[in-house]
C-alpha cells in the first residue's frame, strides 16, 4: 500500500495526556462512589464524556446531571492542560509527521477530544496538519467511522488511501469501519486489531507499510 495520508488519535498517540485523563475521570467516578478498574480506563479511551459517562453510571445521564459532574474533571484537566508543553510530544511523533510531510502525504488528527487545538497549540504543532477533526466536528463520536470519514474528505483523498495510527480499541474499530489501514499504538490487548501494532511511533518507519 502507498498511503496518501496519514490520520493521528491525539490523546495517547501524539501526546502524553492519557494519565491526566484517567486521573480526572477517577475523581468524578469517586464523587459517584464508583471505583473504576484499569480495564474501564482502558475503555474510555477515544470516547466523548457522555458515553464514558454513561459507562461509569451504567445509565444516560441528563444534561443537568452532566453539567454538575463535569466540573471535577474539567478542572483537573485544566490544571494540566496549563503547564502542557512540547516535552509532553510522545516520542517518533515529530520524526514521523516530518517524513509524512517530506513524501507530500496528507495529514490529520482525528480526535474525540474538544480540547484538540488547545493540546495541538500548547505542543507547538497545531500548524503542521492540514486538518484538524476534534469533538465537534461530526455528530457521531469514535467507535462509528465518521470522523476519519471526513478527514479524508477534507484532506480530498480516498479513505482506503489513509493510514490511521490509534491506541483506543474504539479508534481502531471506527478506522477499520471507515476502510483504512491502521497501525495500533501501545497495548496489543487494546489496539490488537490493528493491521500493524506497535508500542509507540519512535523509530517507525512508513516503508513498513
Amino acid at each position: 500500500m502507498t498511503p496518501h495520508a496519514l490520520i493521528f488519535d491525539l490523546d495517547g498517540v501524539i501526546a502524553d495526556t492519557v494519565r491526566a485523563h484517567e486521573a480526572g475521570w477517577s475523581l468524578v467516578a469517586a464523587e459517584l462512589g464508583i471505583a473504576l478498574t484499569p480495564e474501564m480506563l482502558a475503555s474510555f479511551r477515544g470516547k466523548r464524556r457522555a458515553d464514558i459517562l454513561r459507562t461509569i453510571t451504567g445509565r444516560e445521564l441528563s444534561d443537568a446531571e452532566m453539567a454538575a459532574v463535569m466540573p471535577t474533571k474539567t478542572s483537573h484537566y485544566d490544571d494540566f492542560l496549563a503547564g502542557l508543553n512540547d516535552d509532553h510530544i510522545l516520542p517518533g511523533v515529530e520524526m514521523l509527521i516530518e517524513a509524512g510531510r517530506k513524501r507530500g502525504l496528507g495529514l490529520a488528527v482525528a480526535s474525540s477530544s474538544y480540547n484538540a487545538r488547545v493540546v495541538l497549540t500548547k505542543l507547538g504543532l497545531l500548524e503542521r496538519f492540514d486538518v484538524i477533526a476534534d469533538g465537534l466536528t461530526v455528530f457521531r463520536a469514535k467507535p462509528h467511522p465518521d470522523i476519519f470519514i471526513w478527514a479524508a474528505g477534507a484532506l480530498r483523498v480516498r479513505p482506503v488511501d489513509c493510514v490511521v495510527f490509534e491506541d483506543a480499541d474504539a479508534g481502531v474499530t471506527a478506522a477499520l469501519e471507515a476502510g483504512m489501514r491502521v497501525v495500533g499504538v501501545g497495548d496489543p490487548s487494546i489496539v490488537g486489531r490493528a493491521h500493524i501494532v506497535v508500542p509507540d511511533l519512535a523509530g517507525f518507519d512508513l516503508d513498513s507499510l
